[in-house]
Parts: structure tokens; C-alpha cells; sequence
């Protein structure tokens, strides 16, 4: 979903700061393929917010216009409210929670030197981080299901990389799959409370 825009109607709703940072991270550059935008300028005015970033390859500009959400800013790490994201898809959330929970053991136990060896090091705080931006992507995916419906539709995916998963795996779309999922990443997190800082 592009975030450029020529008229404030036409700009897709941005939920948070948050997940303004992770559309650029997940942004392609129409120039040179890459993948990834850093953020060179953010104005925020009463009825749009202009990002403005260059490709992390190429350096090409790009500028992004998004309307601000009507809801409270949400507490870090949840990406907006109740409604589904408008500007990255279920199957993008699908993949920053798998990367983000394959960063880490589900067992804290199994927390060791291979884990605090990586640069910068990584603690048990990090990797609670970790586990709870999972859990809250994949809640983030479930949004995408419509009410009474047992899967995601292809109809609400655009990113090409999303698109191309569903066609190959379109259980990962289902909601019993995604519930399992939760819950598993849930526990996860749960068993690292204890021994994160």
C-alpha cells in the first residue's frame, strides 16, 4: 500500500509512529528494487503527516502522506486500535513476527552465549522485546479477518510478497492457524516475563 498521496482523502490513515517506522522499513524503492527507507524528514500537520526518506541502496527520495488515526496513540509495541492496518498488510505482520520470534529461543533456558555473542548483544530484556512485537503482529493479522469468516481474504493483501505466500501457503491465513500461533508466542512471552529486567 503506497503511502504517497496527492489530496488528504486520498492518504491512507497512519495508527502510530510506530507503524509509520516499520511501512518505511518494509517500503520499496521503485528505482532500485530495494528493500528499506530511512527517514530523512517527518512534519506533522493537524490533518496529514509528510514522511520523507531515502532508499537505503540507491538513496533515491521518496515522500509518504498519511492521515493521522482519530484513536489515542497506542503503548509501544502495539501498531494502532481495533481496526486493521491501512498501510502493511496481514502477510507483512505474518513475517515481523516470525522474524522477530525466530530471533530468540521460545524457552528461556535456552537463552545462551550464541544469543549474547550477536552485535550489538542481546539480553533477556531484548528478547522479551522480541516475543511481545511478535505477539502484537500477529494480533495485528488477526484484524485482517472478517467477522465470522475462518480466514484472511487474498482480496485484503497488496503486498506482492504477501500475495505471493498466500497462493503457496493460505493455511498460514486461517484463523485457527493464526490463534495457534498466538498462543504459542504468547506462552513464549510469558515464560520470559520472569527473568527479563
Amino acid at each position: 500500500m503506497d503511502g504517497e498521496a496527492d489530496t488528504h482523502s486520498a492518504a491512507p490513515v497512519a495508527r502510530s509512529a510506530w507503524e509509520c517506522q516499520l511501512f518505511l522499513t518494509l517500503a520499496d524503492c521503485p528505482a532500485c528494487g530495494g528493500v528499506g527507507l530511512s527517514m530523512t524528514e517527518f512534519t506533522a500537520g493537524r490533518e496529514i503527516l509528510t514522511y520523507t526518506a531515502r532508499c537505503a541502496t540507491c538513496a533515491q527520495p521518496r515522500t509518504f502522506r498519511f492521515r493521522p488515526s482519530d484513536e489515542p496513540e497506542p503503548v509501544y509495541p502495539a501498531f494502532g486500535g481495533a481496526g486493521p492496518s491501512q498501510i502493511i498488510d496481514a502477510g507483512q505482520f505474518l513475517d515481523i513476527a516470525e522474524r522477530s520470534a525466530d530471533l530468540v529461543p521460545a524457552d528461556p533456558a535456552e537463552f545462551d552465549e550464541a544469543h549474547v555473542a550477536v552485535d550489538p548483544p542481546m539480553t533477556l530484556d531484548d528478547a522479551y522485546e522480541q516475543l511481545t512485537i511478535a505477539v502484537a503482529a500477529v494480533e495485528e493479522a488477526l484484524k485482517f479477518v472478517p467477522a465470522g469468516a475462518a480466514r484472511i481474504p487474498r482480496s485484503a493483501l497488496w503486498a506482492a510478497s504477501s500475495l505471493a505466500r498466500y497462493d503457496q501457503e493460505p493455511e498460514i491465513f486461517e484463523r485457527d492457524v493464526l490463534d495457534a500461533v498466538l498462543a504459542e508466542l504468547a506462552q513464549a512471552q510469558s515464560a520470559y516475563r520472569p527473568v527479563a529486567g
